[in-house]
This record gives structure tokens, sequence and C-alpha cells, in this order.
């Protein structure tokens, strides 16, 4: 991803921000997203906490 050096796989928009990076080490991920995408995100049924 660009100048990102990241240790697991990493998500970003057409405009090359960051929404999404996986740790799995930690077995977890971190997300940027707008109130809006998170609705969205929710509507997936993934595991996750807010």
């Amino acid at each position: 991803m660009g100048a990102y050096e990241f240790e697991d796989p990493a998500f970003a928009d057409w405009e090359g921000n960051v929404w999404m990076c996986i740790c799995s080490h930690e077995q977890s991920f971190s997300m940027g997203i707008t109130e809006e995408d998170y609705k969205e995100f929710e509507k997936m049924n993934i595991r996750h906490f807010k």
C-alpha cells in the first residue's frame, strides 16, 4: 500500500486514505470510517466492539 508499512492487510479508499488495518498477532482490527459507513458495516453482522 504505497508508503504505508503494515504487518498485515490494510484497506484504503480511492483517495488512498486507510480506513481499516488488521493486526493478526493481537487478533484485532481498527477502522477509521464515518458514522454512516459504520451503520453499513453493522449490517454485515461481523462481531466487533465500537
